[in-house]
């Protein structure tokens, strides 16, 4: 793998847990640098790491909810992102992750679907496929300037 591959895999990946960082600017900025069979592998490379940061975000949702039984507050501050995922998730179970790209809102749906204990194998697959479709979106239009 290039440096700027890993690079991508590696923003991809941050960008995806509960990180305050974007990583279309960075893909686009490849994108403007590179030839087309280097424009597959470079989706493929932000994509993998950032469906990565996804899992891991879900996980961290199920090791909450393990640490929650646990050692339960006597106080539950209610937090408006997070009951909206809950929301989501209730209605739609793992299809609504298609939904994960979304800014402010793409985290907690991946945490909240881990402390819900949703299936994981159909959380990662709605999970890529929305990371992959929104990197294809910023790919087609990037390529179109």
């Amino acid at each position: 793998m290039t440096p700027g591959l890993l690079t991508l895999f590696t923003v991809g990946l941050l960008a995806s847990t509960l990180l305050p960082m974007g990583s279309e600017p960075v893909l686009v900025v490849y994108l403007l640098t590179a030839d087309v069979p280097r424009v597959v592998a470079a989706v493929l490379a932000i994509g993998v790491g950032n469906t990565l940061g996804g899992v891991i975000t879900y996980a961290m949702g199920r090791g909450a909810r393990v640490l929650w039984q646990r050692w339960r507050p006597q106080t539950i501050e209610r937090n408006r992102t997070t009951d909206r995922a809950t929301a989501w998730l209730d209605r739609y179970g793992p299809f609504a992750l298609i939904l994960s790209w979304l800014p402010v809102i793409g985290d907690p749906l991946c945490l909240v679907a881990g402390s819900l204990k949703l299936p994981l194998w159909p959380c990662v697959f709605w999970i890529a496929l929305g990371k992959f479709a929104r990197y294809a979106v910023v790919v087609a239009v990037t390529l179109a300037i």
